[in-house]
């Protein structure tokens, strides 16, 4: 568990967009925002992973846990992949489409990675490429299509 209290993101967003999740909505409500709660947003399903720490899961099946790593299409725990994350990130941005302003998306890692990685053209070979830290904030922007901004870290992880 992480303490939230006394973080800030210095600016107001004219949008907020918050995983379904509990974490995510405290987190939200630490940072002082209210926004749309969006199921799209949720976290990866990990399958027969969920609830298990990376360091048991690649004690127990290292050969899964390396393929899942390695290829963005593979889900060797019966949930989604990397690829499958990012389809469904990148339909949620598309049809919400663009703001003339800032919007934060207050979500799980994983799903602030795909963001950035659809809204830079990267790819799913480039999901492994970014990481994103616990108590990290990324900003978008947007006139004419999404821009991502930013990748500010709010809080210790330590």
């Amino acid at each position: 568990e992480r303490d939230c209290a006394g973080l800030a993101l210095g600016w107001r967003p004219a949008q907020v967009y918050i995983a379904p999740e509990l974490r995510a909505r405290q987190t939200a409500e630490a940072l002082g925002l209210a926004g749309e709660t969006v199921p799209d947003l949720c976290d990866c399903d990990y399958g027969l992973w969920t609830g298990k720490s990376v360091r048991d899961v690649s004690d127990a099946d290292p050969e899964g846990f390396a393929r899942w790593l390695a290829d963005p299409l593979a889900a060797p725990h019966g949930g989604e992949s990397f690829g499958a994350v990012l389809n469904r990130i990148a339909t949620w941005f598309d049809a919400t489409g663009v703001q003339p302003s800032h919007s934060v998306v207050v979500a799980h890692p994983i799903t602030v990675r795909a963001a950035i990685v659809h809204v830079l053209g990267a790819g799913a070979g480039a999901f492994q490429s970014v990481d994103v830290w616990p108590l990290g904030a990324a900003d978008f922007t947007g006139s004419t299509r999404w821009h991502f901004r930013s990748l500010a870290r709010l809080g210790s992880v330590d």
